[in-house]
C-alpha cells in the first residue's frame, strides 16, 4: 500500500506498507506517527486496521466498501489526552468514484 497526501501544514506526505491482512503488525516506511500497521479482514467488504507506534495502537479503524464497489466509508478512532482526560475522537470519511 502506498499513500500520498498532505499534512496539517500542507506539506506532502508519503508512506509505504507491505503486509498481510492477518491481524499482525508489519512495518511502515515514511510515517512519523506510526511504525507499523495491522489489518484484519472481517468480510468480503470490510476490514479493520490499527496504526501502531512503539508497540502501542495509536489509531484504529474500519474500511467498508459498498456492495457495488463504487464507494467506501473509512471510520477511525483515536484516543488523545485533553485537559488531563482521555478523549476518543471519531472520524468518518466517505469516498466515491466520481
Amino acid at each position: 500500500m502506498t499513500v500520498y497526501g498532505r499534512d496539517a501544514k500542507g506539506n506532502e506526505t508519503h508512506n509505504e506498507w507491505t503486509g498481510y491482512f492477518d491481524g499482525k503488525a508489519y512495518p511502515v516506511r515514511g510515517a512519523e506517527e506510526e511504525d507499523a500497521r495491522a489489518y484484519t479482514m472481517v468480510s468480503d467488504n470490510t476490514l479493520n486496521f490499527q496504526s501502531i507506534k512503539n508497540g502501542k495502537a495509536m489509531l484504529r479503524g474500519q474500511v467498508v466498501i459498498a456492495p457495488d464497489g463504487n464507494s467506501r466509508t473509512v471510520t477511525t478512532w483515536r484516543t488523545v489526552w485533553y485537559r488531563h482526560h482521555q478523549r476518543t475522537i471519531k472520524n468518518v470519511a466517505y469516498y466515491d468514484r466520481a
